[in-house]
């Protein structure tokens, strides 16, 4: 943990304090997750599922952010994931 908070004050040292900060969660009844279960299955059970699910969505996520600009000119970007 302590080199994690070392990398985060490089960071902010490099490219200034942070303008966006914003939590994505997983939800089990997204319909890409109810599309590939199979009769009787729950998400819970899946957890690779949900997880591919949810890099998917993160990197469109970094996309609109990266490519498209939906919050302006980005110098950096970070992400974090914890199950």
């Amino acid at each position: 943990m302590h080199h994690c908070y070392l990398d985060s004050m490089m960071l902010v040292q490099e490219y200034g304090c942070p303008d966006l900060f914003f939590t994505i969660t997983s939800y089990s009844n997204w319909h890409e997750i109810k599309e590939c279960l199979a009769p009787g299955e729950e998400a819970q059970n899946r957890p690779d599922l949900v997880d591919r699910v949810l890099k998917a969505k993160l990197s469109i996520l970094q996309d609109r952010i990266m490519m498209d600009k939906v919050f302006g000119e980005v110098s950096s970007l970070v992400h974090i994931v914890e199950f």
